[in-house]
């Protein structure tokens, strides 16, 4: 992804909470710790409702229990303490899991694999019998079962009633909200006003639940010569791409065949999908989803429903490369590996992001996003995968052994990079994929703008095409970081902005040259990291 998200979602963090409050329940101060503040108010509200006579004593109680239950399962799932536990192989059927399942436990673990999974995916279409194919890991399933048998059913039952109350929380009455609001605000995160959030809830549907959206945002608001435009973009760095890998001096021929038949083979996604417009296939897709104009709580359970229920119904399909799997209205782009392949939304393909005029800020902001996406099917991890997302040797050691030279470069030059908010050092290892795909981006777009630099007129008399070239590249990434976002962008990562752009200009001769950086400046470094 071009940029990191642009932060967790709301049920990412308040999860993540729920994990961090289950590690130390037994050490929370109780009247001030926001989530469990949270929690017992929302119970509270959800025990006025049915009417029950439960003391606040016997809540605390039951938040406990079950905060107990996570740490248990968190701490003793994936690790055998049983040396009798019989190993049953990765890959099975579900007729030889109820098999191990019955013998490990004496037939006193009362779980019936096909019934469950029958269940699961009993409205998905796709159909589990005995000899259906599963993975297993043998220490987590004895592990997790051992101790639910051995936990009283109350707190199982209390368990599950917290998930779907956390889950579903974003969509209760308005004493839910004000506690859900109180308990981000602690928590120094904001949420949007009620018609946002509706309106987020929709477009966070995977792409496969946004069809009908993308059609009407495609009729709507989409030219098809925009869209066309931006087709031609991202086949004008594609090219550019092809012609540095044909050039490149730290490859040999049988790396670059196989590298140039990646390339070949990279499928582009952009703006929509292309069967929005058939309204037959669309009434076909949403046959079995249900909508209410009444019923705003009902409503996200359907979708979150129909999408699950999707998702299901893809297993034992063919694959299919082309798939969207992205929403067309996110604001970023995203290379898939396993399938070789990236995704430019329809949101990005309007101003100041795109404009469509060939000119060079489109260069620099998209062009330079498309050649991101595209480095990142041949940095440290992509290149691990062939044409069709299989993972094998891609080159051969000696063009490895290179690759890893150059690659050491990067991390060296980023490891030097202090966060004065954070008070640490980036890593350049655990950024050096996103470190290589904006540097290679942004020399794979400054090539295929040259042509542009020769021709087009220019945008400004204060800089020349070259400057005005990077100055595009630099605005991409203005932003207001504040120490969350900080954290979890490196967490995820992303250098912060500054030095995504720094760093990557910085390896650039032609940006010292543009804008003639001393030498040896921070700008114009005697040594300059280069890949592609």
């Amino acid at each position: 992804m071009f940029h990191p998200q642009e932060s967790m979602n709301y049920h990412e963090i308040m999860f993540k909470d729920f994990s961090r409050y289950a590690s130390k329940y037994d050490e929370v101060d109780e009247k001030q710790d926001p989530f469990f503040i949270y929690l017992r108010t929302v119970l509270n509200v959800l025990k006025n409702k049915m009417n029950h006579n439960i003391k606040d004593e016997q809540i605390t109680s039951g938040i406990k229990e079950v905060a107990k239950f996570m740490r248990d399962i968190k701490e003793y799932a994936g690790i055998s303490k049983d040396a009798n536990i019989k190993q049953i192989t990765t890959t099975t059927v579900v007729e030889k899991l109820q098999q191990w399942t019955d013998e490990q436990f004496e037939n006193k673990a009362p779980i019936n694999w096909l019934s469950y999974l029958g269940k699961i995916f009993n409205k998905s279409g796709a159909r589990v019998d005995l000899k259906t194919n599963i993975y297993v890991n043998s220490n987590y399933v004895y592990n997790v079962l051992n101790i639910t048998r051995n936990t009283d059913p109350a707190v199982l039952k209390n368990f599950a009633l917290i998930r779907i109350l956390l889950y579903s929380s974003f969509d209760g009455d308005r004493k839910i909200r004000t506690a859900l609001f109180n308990y981000y605000k602690a928590r120094n995160h904001t949420i949007p006003s009620r018609p946002d959030y509706c309106a987020n809830q929709i477009l966070d549907i995977s792409s496969d639940g946004l069809v009908g959206l993308s059609l009407a945002a495609s009729r709507l608001f989409t030219e098809e010569k925009r869209q066309m435009k931006a087709k031609s973009l991202v086949e004008k760095i594609s090219e550019s791409f092809k012609n540095k890998l044909l050039t490149s001096n730290w490859m040999d021929n049988k790396s670059k065949a196989a590298a140039m038949k990646k390339k070949e083979n990279m499928i582009s996604l952009v703006g929509v999908p292309d069967f929005v417009g058939n309204n037959k296939q669309l009434n076909e897709f949403y046959e079995n989803l249900r909508i209410s104009s009444q019923d705003n709580y009902g409503n996200m359970q359907q979708l979150r429903a129909f999408r699950q229920n999707y998702s299901f119904s893809r297993l034992r399909r063919p694959r299919v490369r082309s798939y969207w799997d992205k929403s067309p209205f996110e604001t970023n782009a995203l290379y898939n590996r396993a399938n070789n392949k990236f995704i430019i939304p329809l949101a990005l393909l309007y101003p100041p992001f795109f404009r469509g005029d060939f000119g060079i800020m489109d260069y620099s902001h998209l062009g330079v996003l498309v050649g991101h996406e595209t480095t990142h099917g041949f940095d440290n991890a992509g290149r691990k995968y062939d044409a069709f997302g299989v993972i094998g040797n891609l080159w051969t050691n000696e063009t490895y052994s290179a690759f890893e030279n150059r690659s050491q470069c990067f991390r060296e030059q980023y490891d030097r990079y202090f966060i004065n908010e954070l008070n640490k050092t980036l890593s350049g290892e655990r950024s050096l994929n996103e470190n290589l795909a904006d540097n290679g981006g942004l020399k794979i777009a400054y090539n295929a703008a040259k042509e542009v630099f020769k021709f087009y007129s220019f945008e400004s008399d204060k800089f020349s095409p070259e400057q005005l070239f990077f100055i595009g590249f630099a605005t991409t990434f203005c932003s207001v970081e504040d120490l969350p976002y900080l954290e979890y962008t490196i967490d995820k990562g992303y250098p912060p902005s500054k030095y995504r752009v720094n760093g990557a200009v910085s390896n650039m001769k032609e940006f010292s040259d543009s804008f003639n950086c001393p030498k040896n400046s921070a700008m114009n470094p005697e040594e300059k990291c280069s890949l592609w």
